[in-house]
């Protein structure tokens, strides 16, 4: 999908995880390769179709696998946070091995930074900023020019977020953050674009949920009662009961 003249979004075959790929004077900068080497591969084929200039670089903004194991089908550096890289190296081999037993393993990005990263174009900047939140090390990419951000998993649009990683102070801290800049076009990680709104929807949503959450583990309720309670309110998936169940653990 073309969001402006220069930015695309792209889906996986199932429309679970987003990419996104910008067109540049020196090349074409991916954001993120989606779950497996068939996905980058497909990524890769939106983008011939879309521009004939070369991928010059493709960016990582966190360490999940959905969003990081298409690297395979790309051959342009590959950037990321430092802690990215880490928490790649450290927790996706084992993954990636079931995935993919035969082939290479998994390409790691190659540059990394800490905090903020401007890439200067003649037509625009493409900032990529450190902020966490979902988790670790994750980051934004932000073009200041076109006011558009790719918040990556920091914005799950219409569906329930994944939380297994993160810092729920944080994120929400992290969307105040977003929510100061300059957008008019909001990219998810999963989920259809949307405008500033959804960046507002999703603070206030973990607002709600992590309020409710810390309430219910105060008050010394059983945790198969909190989940109970929330599965109901909060209209949870069954695919993500256990991971509320770790988060309650944790937090008591």
């Amino acid at each position: 999908m073309q969001v402006l003249q220069d930015v695309y979004i792209v889906s996986d075959a199932k429309e679970t995880v987003n990419s996104v790929f910008i067109t540049t004077e020196r090349g074409t900068i991916v954001v993120d390769t989606m779950r497996g080497p068939g996905d980058g591969e497909l990524l890769q084929a939106h983008i011939s179709a879309r521009t004939a200039k070369p991928i010059y670089l493709t960016i990582n903004s966190h360490h999940h696998p959905d969003h990081t194991f298409g690297n395979a089908a790309f051959s342009s550096p590959i950037i990321s946070s430092t802690t990215t890289r880490k928490l790649m190296a450290q927790e996706l081999p084992a993954m990636w091995e079931k995935l993919a037993p035969s082939k290479a393993p998994l390409p790691l990005p190659n540059l990394t930074f800490d905090g903020h990263m401007r890439i200067h174009l003649a037509e625009k900047t493409v900032e990529i900023r450190e902020i966490g939140g979902h988790a670790p090390g994750m980051c934004v990419i932000y073009i200041p020019e076109r006011e558009v951000l790719f918040t990556s998993d920091l914005v799950f649009q219409g569906r329930f977020p994944f939380m297994g990683d993160a810092d729920l102070d944080q994120w929400i801290e992290s969307l105040r953050t977003l929510e100061q800049l300059a957008v008019k076009h909001v990219l998810p990680g999963h989920g259809k674009p949307a405008g500033p709104e959804a960046i507002t929807d999703q603070r206030e949503w973990l607002e709600n949920f992590g309020g409710r959450l810390k309430g219910l583990v105060a008050s010394a309720a059983e945790t198969e009662g909190i989940l109970d309670l929330l599965i109901h309110e909060f209209d949870i998936p069954d695919f993500r009961h256990e991971m509320i169940r770790k988060m309650i653990t944790s937090l008591r």
